[in-house]
């Protein structure tokens, strides 16, 4: 299998946390992080949130991390085709209508997630995923209602400008043991959310 070449560090120097809209702090302490901006931001998300990396590790060593996740959730080609199919994507004819149709693209360090690839990173990493377009606009891979029978925790990342992604982060360390980034379906962030999708 041919090595992608080595995508680009882009970063901003800017590791200042960001806050997040009061519609959410008002239920907790929750902030956003730092991401690449390399095409492979929603996967950098990803591993902050699921505390994949620590705040020590060097860039590259956190932006890897961010890549090897990129690999995992994508899998195999015929993993990828599989995916496909159960979505109602079998044949060529339905496949032309999407925007990233081939296993070898969405592989692709440079390749933007779509709501697509959220679903498939769901799927394969067992967790529900939320992402925050804004304070009134915020897309899911499950039913929220379902979570708690499902015994999903959710990941919930702010898609920022339609075009980059940074995890959302409990302040503190959480007191179940799980990752900064990883909420349980009882969470105050998470009704938040569920409120705004069932409006």
């Amino acid at each position: 299998m041919a090595t992608a070449p080595t995508p680009p560090i882009h970063h901003t120097n800017d590791d200042s946390v960001r806050l997040l809209h009061p519609m959410f702090t008002s239920c907790g302490n929750y902030v956003r992080i730092h991401t690449f901006a390399d095409g492979s931001c929603f996967y950098h998300a990803l591993a902050g949130a699921l505390g994949r990396y620590s705040a020590g590790d060097s860039l590259e060593v956190i932006r890897q991390v961010g890549l090897e996740l990129r690999a995992e959730a994508v899998g195999t080609a015929d993993g990828w085709d599989a995916f496909l199919v159960s979505r109602g994507f079998g044949s060529d004819a339905t496949r032309s209508a999407l925007e990233v149709r081939d296993w070898e693209v969405a592989a692709r360090y440079d390749v933007y997630a779509n709501d697509l690839l959220w679903n498939l990173a769901a799927e394969t990493l067992g967790i529900c995923i939320a992402v925050i377009q804004s304070p009134c606009v915020v897309y899911t891979t499950h039913d929220m209602s379902t979570l708690q029978e499902l015994h999903q925790d959710v990941v919930v990342l702010c898609w920022i400008g339609q075009n980059h992604f940074e995890p959302v982060l409990r302040e503190q360390v959480s007191p179940n043991g799980l990752p900064r980034g990883r909420f349980r379906y009882d969470d105050p962030l998470v009704h938040a959310i569920a409120r705004i999708v069932d409006c």
